[in-house]
Order: structure tokens, then C-alpha cells, then sequence
């Protein structure tokens, strides 16, 4: 493809200074490439799992049951472990985009290497390490949130404003 003359262009990116009392780190971030969401959602690790059902039961306790006989079940959304496994997969996947955010910046540097295949159990531990590594390091998760907002806007070179004042004349501010 080329466009005016162009074979290429310039993924977006951006400098965000860390600074805690009189110290100060600049990170440089870069958007991330086109088909990165796809390559991850081939990687069961990042699989949202299903919501564990239970039967349903009565204001008095008792099992519901449907027309077959058979026990109404519902979804169980609250279950602490599956809130605690979607909990696990999302800050695995913000950290693999604020790896990804941060794998051109020459000045950053993980110990822990990227699998090579798509692995699940490597991919696992390869999140938590990138995490232990920023915790390390001092990174907060509020500032992995930063991290990732910023990373967010790098990844689009639409003029939101723009595209709002020529599509959505009512919104625009």
C-alpha cells in the first residue's frame, strides 16, 4: 500500500514523566500495532470464562423446576472466584498492553522474556512477571490505568472532534 508516496507510517507515540518526590522517570509510548487484539484473543489464557450456574432457587429456598422437571439454573456472576478470575485476566491483559505500550522505548527493559508460541500457561506467567517487574519498579496500578488511557489515544489518528462535527453535527462541541 502506499499512500503519497508513502510505503509507511509512523506509529503514534508519546513521552509520560513518573515523578515521585525529586525523582522522575520518562517513559515513551507507542501505540499498538494493527492485529495486536487479535493475536491476544488466540491466547486462551485471555479467555473470559463462563459465569458459573447454580439452580434457582424460591423466596423460600427451594429449588425451582422448569416444565421437563428439571432444575432452573441461572448465571452466577458474583461467584468471588469467577470475579476473581475475571479480576486476574484483566490486569493481565492491562499488562501486556503496557509492555506492549512500552516495547520501544530504549530505555525500558523487562528481565522476563515473550513466549514465542502461544503457550497459555507461558503467557500466564510472563503477565506476572511483567507485573512483579513494575511493582518493582514502583509502578502503581493507577499509573498502569495511566499508562493504558494514554496508550488508548495513541492507537487512533481520527480526529474524534472532527469525525463528531461531520457525522454527529449535534454533539460536537
Amino acid at each position: 500500500m502506499q499512500v503519497g508516496g508513502k510505503t509507511s507510517i509512523v506509529r503514534n507515540s508519546a513521552a509520560i514523566e513518573l515523578k515521585a518526590g525529586g525523582d522522575s522517570v520518562t517513559l515513551t509510548l507507542t501505540a499498538v500495532p494493527l492485529g495486536w487484539r487479535d493475536r491476544i484473543q488466540k491466547i486462551k489464557t485471555f479467555e473470559i470464562p463462563e459465569a458459573p450456574r447454580e439452580p434457582l432457587k424460591n423466596s423460600s429456598g427451594k429449588v425451582v423446576k422448569g416444565e421437563d422437571g428439571l432444575a432452573l439454573v441461572v448465571r452466577n456472576d458474583g461467584d468471588p472466584a469467577y470475579v476473581a478470575k475475571l479480576a486476574k485476566i484483566g490486569l493481565r491483559l492491562k499488562t501486556l498492553k503496557v509492555y506492549e505500550l512500552l516495547r520501544n522505548d530504549p530505555q525500558v527493559k523487562f528481565d522476563a522474556k515473550e513466549p514465542e508460541g502461544d503457550e497459555d500457561t507461558e503467557w500466564a506467567m510472563f503477565c506476572d512477571e511483567i507485573l512483579e517487574e513494575l511493582k518493582a519498579f514502583g509502578i502503581t496500578e493507577e499509573e498502569l490505568n495511566i499508562i493504558e488511557a494514554v496508550g488508548d489515544k495513541l492507537s487512533t489518528r481520527i480526529d474524534m472532534e472532527q469525525l463528531k462535527k461531520h457525522f454527529l453535527p449535534d454533539q460536537a462541541e
